[in-house]
């Protein structure tokens, strides 16, 4: 062997001698000067220049380019074997049963095929015998246009007895990494799923959908204690490995040589197939220089931190005036307790704020600014995070954009911020709000999941729309708490001016940091609602057209969407009546809603009065009948007086006074006692009642009605002969259809349309006939959600309850 010098090119030269220190070995019969070596090997040794080694420890070295043997991991759902989870109850848990959730028709059958996928997987089954906790489920649609189905656990989760867990915090990670130069970060496939349940914790885990109920066999996503337990258990089951950290369902393998690495990585690959445990491929980086875990850089070098964490801050442009520069320096002066010499880094920016300066942006204030932002990005101010301490969201949204930062006592573990898509700047300010908060789940999702979180928003009205029930708030709400369900949340109010950053953030986003992923699954889900009334293209298009007209909605609209302010005396007269329902107002398609009732411009009303009207009910009656469909400021007085004012009403009024009705006992059966007086023969349409009560005169008191009730299996019952009143109900109706008839003919209307509004108003009970008999109410020339027309079992046992304690 020879040497040649890469800086002088000769043979056989010693290197120390050159000033170029990099030589490379070439063979002694490559070249063409004949030579010979300067140096022995004894001579070599004595200058410890080589060092002879007696016992080498040989690493079986992988593959890591060709993972071909353990392919098998890299696919499919995996399961732990020989081990049963269980979830421990407190000793006082009350058990629960959800109602089911009505699923938009559009996605029933995806939902079929996700439920037949997870039972052929053997994640759930079908649940037949009765079970004490029943939960409502979540779906939310996944980018592939897929459905992911979780179920909302928050009454069980209250139940279950969280596990306590120290997880390994960054530094003792960083720690142990010393000299370390190859990584490899490994997902665990959906880790929760790899663990089984025992038959009680199973049952627990019980949902219902619209095709009946299912349980869950696996750890399903959205339990509390899920994070503590799936940690634990792949901690206990990889701990004798050396090299590997875990958190969760992220494993990070790493070694100071790329033997040391790959014999460490074959030994967590060997265990998992041992085990039975699955890992993500397109979530895994094998044999890396540098990986990102745990929202951290992980190099040779050391720890970074991720430049996403902190893009928010460094991206942020130079104020362009006074305010703005005051919101950046009350930014800084809340974080200030961290920064060294604050008030000498911030003397330059300080004198703008004078009123006796001009604004003058220039250089020096320039520098100031990209070292205060370079401060905040750094630590002491920017902290690890830490799974064992309290987590805190902060969020706001301006008119135009959205910030977040999620702290530890204060301390920034890292910024987030985006601009608002033009469809989002028409939001009201409240779904902005919710929106920000989405969107800070979303951001630090790898934080947040499974712990439970102090969220602190500026608007107070969202603190209590976490109070409300998910069907009672409007639809694009509705769609954003539902995409919340997964995330144990703690919602508060804090004043704007002592959220800091986030309020800077929000008003400091660059244009390209946008949402638009998530405009398409909102704004399918609101259009829906414009799609689901029940209303024809011209009624619509006149609705919008009065609307945008309409002095009164205009001003309710541009409140709604620039936000309300704190006091009700800040608003206009016109639009103080409105203030107690701020959280209830929406705008979808330049209509305006309250929840899920049309707010009717004025000029339209007096025509809605009229529909509300057209079946010559009375005052409630027509009350009732438009509370679910409609609404305007002082409605109800406005119903009432045109009412009292209505000719027909006026003209066929009774004149004898009301006669106490004959109370029955009602069973909580449709259809089971139903009383007739001129009788036609529909039980072929409804059924055969049990009872049937009648007066006593033809054909009831025939012999041949008498041998019909036995044939077809009736109790047939008479009132008491001469006394009406006795079948005081059936008498009563008839008196108010003959009245509806004869008010249809006084005011030449159709008596059919007056009768379906009659059968379609809700009575006293809050339901219509038509909800008794048939659970659906019925479609009307009113506009209505198609929501409003679903099937819906009324409560009867209630009603009766009701009922009863009135007459009492």
């Amino acid at each position: 062997m020879g040497v040649i010098c890469n800086n002088c090119h000769k043979p056989n030269h010693f290197a120390k001698c050159c000033r170029s220190r990099h030589v490379r070995f070439i063979e002694e019969n490559s070249m063409d000067i004949p030579c010979r070596n300067i140096i022995g090997r004894n001579s070599c040794e004595n200058l410890k220049l080589v060092k002879r080694v007696h016992n080498v420890q040989f690493h079986e070295s992988v593959n890591v380019s060709q993972l071909v043997e353990y392919k098998d991991l890299f696919s499919g759902i995996g399961c732990l074997k020989d081990y049963e989870c269980h979830l421990s109850m407190k000793p006082d848990a009350v058990p629960s049963i959800d109602a089911c959730r009505r699923i938009p028709f559009s996605l029933l059958e995806q939902l079929k095929e996700e439920l037949a996928m997870l039972e052929k997987d053997q994640i759930i089954t079908k649940v037949e015998e009765p079970t004490e906790w029943v939960s409502s489920i979540v779906i939310a649609s996944k980018k592939n246009g897929k459905l992911r189905l979780c179920i909302d656990p928050r009454k069980l989760n209250k139940a279950i007895m969280h596990p306590h867990y120290q997880f390994p915090t960054i530094d003792e990670i960083k720690s142990s990494l010393s000299g370390t130069q190859y990584f490899t970060t490994l997902d665990a496939n959906k880790g929760f799923y790899m663990l089984k349940l025992d038959e009680a914790s199973s049952k627990l885990c019980t949902f219902i959908t619209p095709q009946g109920r299912y349980r869950f066999l696996r750890l399903p996503f959205g339990i509390n204690a899920a994070p503590e337990l799936f940690h634990s258990i792949m901690t206990n089951r990889f701990s004798d490995i050396s090299g590997v950290q875990i958190m969760m369902d992220d494993f990070l393998i790493y070694g100071q040589t790329k033997e040391e690495h790959d014999f460490r990585l074959k030994q967590v690959l060997d265990r998992a197939r041992e085990l039975g445990i699955k890992f993500n491929k397109e979530k895994s980086n094998i044999f890396k220089s540098e990986v990102k875990y745990l929202g951290h850089i992980f190099s040779k070098d050391g720890v970074k931190v991720d430049e996403n964490k902190v893009k928010a801050i460094c991206s942020m442009p130079p104020p362009t005036n006074v305010t703005e520069l005051q919101r950046f320096l009350g930014m800084v002066t809340y974080l200030g307790s961290y920064i060294e010499n604050l008030s000498e880094k911030t003397s330059n920016l300080r004198m703008l704020l004078s009123k006796e300066n001009e604004w003058s942006w220039q250089e020096r204030h320039n520098i100031e600014f990209n070292v205060l932002k370079e401060s905040i990005t750094k630590a002491p101010v920017l902290t690890y995070y830490d799974q064992n301490k309290p987590i805190t969201l902060s969020v706001d949204s301006s008119k135009d954009a959205m910030g977040a930062v999620i702290c530890h006592d204060k301390h920034p573990i890292a910024y987030a911020s985006a601009s608002l898509s033009s469809c989002q700047q028409s939001y009201s300010q409240i779904e902005k709000e919710l929106l920000a908060i989405l969107f800070g789940c979303t951001k630090f999702h790898q934080y947040i999941y499974g712990r439970h979180t102090l969220v602190e928003t500026d608007h107070k009205p969202i603190v209590s729309l976490y109070k409300k029930p998910i069907y009672n708030i409007p639809p694009r709400l509705q769609r954003i708490m539902l995409r919340l369900q997964p995330y144990d949340l703690n919602v508060i109010y804090k004043p704007g001016k002592y959220l800091y950053v986030a309020d800077t953030l929000s008003r400091a986003a660059l244009p390209e940091q946008s949402l638009h992923d998530l405009d398409s699954d909102l704004d399918l889900h609101v259009n829906l609602v414009i799609r689901s009334l029940s209303i024809s293209p011209n009624k619509l298009k006149s609705i919008q057209e009065q609307t945008s007209q309409d002095k009164e909605l205009s001003l309710l609209s541009k409140c709604c969407i620039e936000g309300w302010p704190e006091h009700k005396k800040l608003l206009p007269d016109i639009l103080r009546s409105y203030f107690p329902l701020k959280t209830d107002i929406h705008i979808i398609n330049s209509i305006v809603f309250k929840n899920n009732s049309v707010i009717i411009p004025v000029a339209m009303r007096n025509d809605i009065l009229k529909q509300i009207h057209e079946g010559h009910q009375g005052i409630h009656s027509c009350q009732r009948l438009a509370r679910n469909l409609v609404y305007w400021p002082n409605m109800y007085s406005d119903i009432e007086k045109y009412v009292n004012n209505c000719h027909s009403c006026l003209t066929n009024r009774r004149s004898n006074s009301k006669e106490p009705l004959l109370p029955h006992e009602v069973k909580p059966i449709p259809w089971n006692k139903v009383g007739v007086d001129l009788f036609d023969l529909n039980l072929h349409k409804h059924g055969i009642p049990n009872i049937l009560i009648s007066d006593n005169g033809p054909p009831f008191n025939s012999k041949e009605f008498h041998n019909f009730a036995l044939d077809w299996q009736i109790q047939h019952i008479t009132s008491s002969p001469y006394l009406p009143q006795s079948n005081g109900l059936v008498e009563r109706t008839i008196g108010t259809v003959k009245n509806i008839l004869k008010k249809c003919l006084t005011d030449n209307t159709d008596p059919h349309l007056a009768l379906l509004q009659y059968r379609n108003t809700p009575k006293e009970s809050m339901y219509s006939p038509a909800q008794l008999l048939m659970s659906r109410s019925l479609r009307t020339k009113l506009p209505v959600l198609e929501q409003t027309l679903k099937p819906k079992i009324p409560n009867y046992r209630s009603l009766i309850n009701k009922t009863q304690i009135k007459k009492e």
